[in-house]
């Protein structure tokens, strides 16, 4: 049985560059989504669930932690607390897209090299 009752008080479902919370005691916040968003605790401690984690993950003043799932998490405070949720770091999508061309490339000459012998001239 919980200790304290607890209240959903906001759902979220993007965050775009910084946002900061406060949370009352049993007070949380739903994040939806949110694989990537990083959270730093200002005051107070915090308690992360999220979906299908077997973790119980709590955070103190100073504290981060990146959100690793793509279902939604609950946060929590336990007592007052303040945290900041920053959005998803994202790499240069050029440089993402070419990185994983090489590596279907690679992976398909490796496939490819697997089954087919090397032309005479390049046997040696």
């Amino acid at each position: 049985m919980n200790a304290y009752p607890q209240t959903v008080v906001a759902r979220i479902a993007s965050v775009t560059g910084q946002t900061e919370v406060e949370l009352d005691r049993g007070r949380m916040v739903r994040i939806d989504g949110g694989a990537g968003i990083e959270l730093r605790v200002r005051t107070g401690t915090i308690w992360i669930t999220q979906h299908r984690d077997p973790r119980d993950i709590c955070l103190h003043p100073g504290q981060r932690f990146v959100l690793d799932r793509r279902g939604p998490a609950l946060v929590t405070g336990c007592g007052d607390a303040t945290l900041v949720l920053r959005a998803p770091r994202r790499a240069n999508g050029a440089a993402v897209a070419g990185a994983s061309l090489e590596r279907l490339i690679g992976r398909g000459r490796a496939a490819f090299e697997a089954v087919v012998p090397a032309p005479v001239w390049q046997a040696q």
